[in-house]
């Protein structure tokens, strides 16, 4: 009974995201390649003040950016990077697979590495990133997807949107 149940609000799911989704695309829009070469690609967020978008692609760890004007480049290197987000000033931050890390990358381009442990344990794989209203962090982490066995005590830090990053947010 409850697989049919499940099953059943699995479907309605779909059917009502599949028709929250019809209405982001104008009817006869088409859709079109702009770049490729790429293995696994996630995160993207849009720069507005320079028209492009950047985004992860994760196994060469590369942000990479793509731009109308420009078309595909590589935006800067990464630890594997994976969620990206601007914050409140328009920064990005990314979550860094490989380096264990959140990081703030500065107009500038400069990293900055925002945090990487809770409670004297790194991180697993920090994997996506949401910004609060005001200027908090929260994110997800993700199951050791770069080989390592999952050794470090992070009970807290494996179950969805756990850690709030409040006080690491340097101007």
């Amino acid at each position: 009974m409850k697989q049919i149940i499940l099953s059943l609000v699995t479907a309605l799911s779909v059917v009502a995201l599949s028709l929250q989704a019809a209405t982001l695309v104008q009817p006869g829009a088409k859709v079109r390649k702009l770049a490729g070469g790429m293995k696994f690609t996630e995160g993207p967020v849009w720069l507005p003040g320079e028209s492009k978008v950047v985004f992860s692609d994760i196994p060469n760890s590369k942000l990479m950016q793509w731009s109308k004007k420009d078309g595909l480049s590589v935006f800067r290197k990464s630890e594997q990077a994976n969620g990206n987000i601007l914050d409140l000033q328009g920064r990005i931050i990314s979550c860094q697979h490989a380096a264990r890390n959140i990081i703030r990358i500065g107009k500038d381009g400069k990293a900055k590495v925002l945090t990487e442990k809770f409670e004297g344990n790194r991180f697993n794989s920090p994997n996506d990133v949401a910004v609060w209203k005001d200027g908090t962090l929260w994110f997800t982490p993700a199951r050791c997807p770069c080989g390592r066995s999952n050794r470090t005590r992070v009970s807290t830090i494996c179950s969805g949107w756990d850690r709030r990053i409040s006080d690491l947010i340097i101007s």
